[in-house]
């Protein structure tokens, strides 16, 4: 019709709403709870569920390529990290992915589904820590860029685009993908130290 209208009309603060790759639904994060949980809204029937409901915040989120996980950022386990969840679960399926005590925001899938690139934010300055990638699954990350927020994978996946300021100047750069995760194999050594 090309007229804008409202999908949600709560009077509590909603934000950062993703699309779903089929077009027909949103995930957004809303206050109307008292904190930052996360909805999912079907436009066509209008029917709306709340996704999660732990009493620290839920922010960021965004879907799969394939519409069947959530990735969102979150306070719960005590330091911000990326979580994932199926699309069509509950706040008792979220399984987190980041590791360490770092300050992760604002995730986003691979196009396959098998990473998910985040940014990570030095509390301290407030400054970029940097682009990160790690498989879906969990486990160790790897720094794509050494500074950059809002990652995004190209459609093939071959890139990773991302925002920083370099040089006084805004700009939008990009990185080649990780194409995997090496975990790295285990070396076995005998040492002798000595003791005084």
């Amino acid at each position: 019709t090309k007229e804008s209208k409202p999908v949600t009309d709560d009077k509590a603060d909603e934000a950062f709403a993703s699309w779903a790759p089929d077009g027909r639904r949103i995930v957004y994060t809303s206050q109307r709870t008292g904190n930052k949980d996360l909805m999912i809204r079907d436009l066509e029937s209008g029917e709306e569920r709340q996704v999660t409901r732990d009493p620290k915040d839920d922010d960021d989120a965004c879907f799969s390529a394939d519409g069947q996980w959530i990735a969102f950022d979150s306070g719960r386990s005590g330091s911000q990290a990326i979580y994932v969840l199926p699309a069509a679960g509950n706040d008792g399926q979220a399984r987190r992915v980041t590791s360490g005590a770092g300050f992760f925001q604002v995730p986003s899938f691979s196009p396959d589904g098998t990473m998910i690139a985040y940014e990570e934010v030095d509390q301290a300055s407030g400054q970029s820590g940097g682009i990160w990638a790690v498989k879906t699954s969990g486990g160790p990350a790897i720094q794509i860029s050494r500074d950059g927020s809002a990652a995004s994978w190209s459609p093939r996946g071959d890139w990773v685009y991302f925002t920083a300021e370099r040089d006084g100047e805004q700009g939008i750069y990009r990185v080649r993908a990780p194409q995997s995760i090496e975990v790295g194999e285990r070396v076995a050594f005998l040492g002798r130290v000595p003791v005084d």
